[in-house]
């Protein structure tokens, strides 16, 4: 038997059926220990469509929280006699206004007339605590006759951020960087006087796997373990009584040597 797994990309109030359950994302929960907690409405299918409509049969709640090595997971986990339900989270990302769009390395979107695509990361510049100073995101936007590569960038400073953001010259658009996330690698930009970039709700992806037989396993390795026990004090209860019995003889051996003497 192997884990089956299930990618889900779920936008807030949405749902997405994965190994006979419809999840419904109802958004990301701030803990007072400052992780968060991102909800998801489990509800059975049947053949027929939603075993029950008003209540869900479980609520995962999956955690995300930033430490200094990066962004930690910890899954959530509805188990069952026969399989388990994983659900790992792998991304959250927050609402986007009008203007900003997100992109992973080497992936486009289309905007009205224009084709935009993040190409590739440049470092440069001087380092700072370990890092190069300059961060730029090379884009290639295309008008559907001719592409311009823009390169915003961030400059690291000892004190914060400088935001530099980069212009088509000849047209009224500028394209600067909202944010940067190295373990996606995926930048989200702020592009001013281009339609057609309606923004979009905050929406979280997870990774859904049904793992069969997990608690028939630990049922297994206790019942394993339980005979190795029992083994192990019928040996020892073997090893008293013949021990018992060898120093019952050396006694009766004495006791016999004695009368015949």
């Amino acid at each position: 038997m192997r884990d089956s797994s299930k990618q889900l990309v779920i936008p807030a109030g949405e749902h997405r059926v994965a190994h006979g359950f419809l999840f419904t994302f109802t958004g990301l929960h701030r803990r007072p220990d400052g992780k968060s907690e991102a909800h998801l409405h489990a509800h059975r299918l049947d053949g027929e469509g939603l075993k029950n409509e008003r209540e869900p049969e479980f609520t995962a709640n999956p955690v995300f929280w930033d430490t200094a090595f990066g962004l930690v997971r910890e899954p959530f986990i509805k188990r069952y006699l026969t399989h388990d339900i994983y659900i790992e989270p792998v991304e959250y990302q927050s609402p986007q206004e009008a203007g900003m769009v997100t992109l992973g390395k080497g992936e486009e979107t289309q905007a009205g007339k224009w084709r935009i695509k993040f190409a590739r990361f440049e470092l440069s510049g001087k380092p700072i605590n370990g890092m190069p100073s300059d961060i730029s995101v090379v884009l290639e936007m295309h008008d559907g006759k001719t592409t311009h590569i823009l390169k915003p960038y961030w400059r690291l400073k000892a004190n914060g951020i400088e935001d530099h953001p980069d212009r088509i010259a000849g047209r009224d658009i500028e394209v600067g960087i909202e944010s940067m996330n190295a373990e996606s690698r995926t930048v989200t930009l702020r592009i001013k006087g281009l339609e057609g970039l309606k923004g979009r709700p905050e929406f979280v992806v997870v990774n859904v796997q049904r793992k069969p037989a997990v608690n028939l396993v630990w049922l297994g390795t206790a019942l394993i373990l339980l005979g190795a026990l029992l083994s192990g004090i019928r040996r020892i209860r073997e090893a008293m009584k013949a021990q018992s019995a060898a120093i019952a003889s050396q006694r009766k051996g004495r006791k016999e040597k004695k009368a015949v003497t």
